[in-house]
Parts: structure tokens; sequence; C-alpha cells
């Protein structure tokens, strides 16, 4: 994964997270409190300045009450094409 996918991914990752925070109505100083991570790096992770650890996302996603799946769900398809897809499809529509 190049730099520059990994940096879009953050800033994804980040409005989503901040999204289901707002939606919560959780001020960046009560996620602080309510979740034992630094108000400081949570605005990282919201800003895309910071890629959190998957036990940084558990927290996260206990603080929300959410699934931690949810703070992942931001519309990348991540799921690789199939190298044989088109030749199977140019293969099928001969018969």
């Amino acid at each position: 994964m190049s730099e520059k996918e990994l940096a879009r991914i953050k800033k994804l990752f980040g409005a989503n997270l901040k999204k289901i925070r707002d939606s919560k109505n959780l001020s960046l100083l009560e996620a602080d409190y309510v979740s034992e991570l630094n108000e400081s790096n949570i605005s990282k992770y919201e800003n895309g300045k910071r890629e959190p650890q998957l036990s940084t996302i558990i927290k996260l996603a206990k603080m929300l009450k959410i699934h931690p799946k949810e703070l992942l769900d931001f519309g990348i398809d991540f799921t690789p094409e199939s190298p044989n897809k088109e030749s199977a499809e140019e293969g099928s529509s001969g018969a």
C-alpha cells in the first residue's frame, strides 16, 4: 500500500470516527474521559494525523458503544479483484 493510499484511509477513518462521535454527542473531553485515551490523540485520529492500533480501535468502539467494524466502514472495498475475472467473463459469452 502506498503512502498516499494510507494517508487517504487514515483521513476516511478519522472522518468516520468524528461523525460517529458527533452523532453520540460526545465532546473530545468526554471521549477522553470515557475511553481513557488522550483527547489530543483522539483528535489526531479524527484528523488523519495518526494511525490507531487495533487495541485503540477496540477502545474507541467501546467508548462509542458500537462494533469495531463500524469504525472501519467508510466506503472502501478492500476486496482484490480476481485476475481471472475478465477471462472468465469472456469465456462465458462465447458458449
